[in-house]
């Protein structure tokens, strides 16, 4: 059985909330309202939110890896096109405040696989594996034609495919990462940093 989300507002409270109903055949909206629900619900008032993607985390305290933080900071397709930056170390202040802690006190986030595909529109990426706990292994850009900078130095990434990354001026890697794809009319300036 499939299932889609509706927002509704709550007459006795006048809040919004979501609820999952089985999806359908049954009226012009193809949803089908089960009858369990309250008597306390607004039939008249629902709207879907197809483009919505649910975080796997609830809060940000559940956030372990820097692709849990992302996907809950920004967990529209609108939010992601937004994106013109990815720093670590504005997510670590980020968290900090928002966890009203001191930076040092917060911990850092762990890298393992990071997809940066959704983030379109992004011009810079910074996310060197000393400011987090564990390196990221892989890397996925996807098409950034914006993207200019990019600095995934001290981590663990053997590959890196930036070749839908026309606009890219510089690159900082890991002194592991052997291969990187890309336009055969590129100019860029590549650099390594090694772990010490």
């Amino acid at each position: 059985m499939a299932y889609k989300t509706v927002v509704k507002k709550n007459k006795r409270t006048g809040k919004y909330q979501e609820k999952e109903v089985e999806t359908g055949k049954g009226g012009s909206s193809g949803i089908n309202l089960q009858k369990s629900y309250s008597d306390n619900w607004d039939e008249g008032l629902y709207s879907y939110s197809p483009t919505k993607e649910q975080p796997k985390i609830k809060d940000l305290t559940e956030a372990k890896t820097i692709q849990d933080y992302l996907d809950w900071k920004y967990p529209t397709k609108e939010d992601k096109e937004k994106v013109k930056k990815i720093g670590i170390n504005k997510i670590n202040i980020k968290r900090a405040k928002s966890l009203k802690m001191k930076v040092t006190n917060v911990g850092k986030l762990e890298g393992g696989s990071l997809d940066l595909s959704k983030y379109s529109n992004l011009k810079e990426v910074f996310i060197p594996g000393t400011k987090l706990k564990t390196p990221i292994i892989d890397l996925i850009l996807g098409n950034k034609p914006q993207l200019a900078f990019l600095n995934c130095s001290e981590n663990d990434i053997i590959s890196l495919d930036i070749s839908n990354c026309p606009n890219l001026k510089k690159i900082i890697k890991d002194w592991k990462t052997e291969e990187i794809s890309q336009s055969y009319n590129q100019n860029i300036e590549i650099t390594h940093e090694k772990k010490y």
